[in-house]
């Protein structure tokens, strides 16, 4: 049984890493990574972000991935940054259950 295992740890195993090495940050991406962020900061914060912050965050994170691409805590570290960065007041959503 442990050497089914090993067996399908070696055989996923460079395939996973390969997937990983051929994956690209485009401009797709940015722009995907710009909306999510958008989102999630109006979900959390029922504001609009800052201007500029979602372009610093997403970039924080392509830069993250391109030195380290196995890192598990880029976007909490990116995030922590970029709101050091803009500790300014963000623009209130006009919504209904405001």
């Amino acid at each position: 049984m442990e050497r089914m295992v090993w067996a399908l740890v070696l055989m996923v195993g460079p395939e996973a890493a390969l997937a990983e090495a051929r994956f690209e940050w485009t401009e797709t991406t940015s722009k995907e990574c710009r909306a999510y962020f958008q989102q999630a900061y109006i979900d959390q914060a029922r504001a609009l972000p800052p201007k500029g912050m979602g372009r610093d965050y997403c970039g924080c994170v392509k830069d993250a991935l391109a030195t380290n691409p196995a890192a598990a805590d880029v976007t909490q570290m990116c995030s922590l940054m970029v709101n050091s960065r803009f500790q300014t007041a963000s623009q209130q959503v006009n919504t209904s259950d405001n």
